[in-house]
């Protein structure tokens, strides 16, 4: 390919990377049409095609091929996507230690709390480590497990939001609504799985 020489400022270098880098929320992360717009939009200003042009033009173009690489690998996880999605939406995305077990938890929070509450005491009245151990990495395991069915939920409430029509509000506002109580879930499970690895540290 010859290269691609754009007599423009960096201003208007950005201003001409704009419709690629605007890609819409909308688009479904991981579909073939997000990978293709990122394709082609990566390519168009990919810095190999501006090895003839100015200082200027290559920086710019550096900028953009970044930010644009950014930009897809968030829309391209549904975790990230989501809590951007709610951030152009104005919704505050969850973030740190959640002050109430979400309501979805209740039941997981209040087996694992029991379950860590007895491996404490069998650890202070000295039984085996080993058993403790494989008490804790069950209990791991079953949050894990937990945290992946939470995080393809979050998938499938990010595609229907984006099938949703921008004149239906009610249903959008749901939608964002039920994005948020999944997020907040996440992370609370995220916080389950820190104390269960400073339980297995401390044996």
């Amino acid at each position: 390919h010859p290269p691609v020489r754009c007599r423009c400022s960096s201003a208007a270098a950005a201003a001409l990377a704009r419709p690629c880098t605007s890609t819409s929320a909308r688009s479904a992360a991981g579909s073939s049409r997000s990978s293709t717009s990122a394709s082609s939009c990566s390519r168009q200003f990919h810095p190999d095609f501006y090895y003839g042009a100015t200082p200027t033009e290559r920086l710019a173009s550096l900028e953009r091929s970044s930010y644009l690489n950014d930009a897809y690998r968030i829309l391209k996880n549904p975790v990230s996507r989501a809590e951007y999605v709610l951030s152009l939406e104005g919704v505050r995305s969850p973030s740190g230690q959640p002050s109430a077990v979400p309501p979805g938890l209740l039941e997981d929070v209040f087996a694992l709390n029991e379950e860590l509450d007895e491996i404490r005491e069998q650890r202070e009245s000295g039984a085996d480590a080993e058993s403790l151990r494989k008490r804790l990495d069950t209990a791991r395991a079953q949050v894990e497990a937990r945290r992946e069915a939470q995080e393809g939920a979050i998938d499938v409430l990010g595609r229907e939001w984006d099938e949703l029509p921008d004149a239906e509000t009610a249903r959008r506002r749901k939608a964002l609504e039920a994005l948020h109580e999944k997020l907040l879930e996440r992370h609370y499970i995220a916080n389950l799985l820190t104390t269960i690895e400073r339980e297995l540290a401390g044996l």
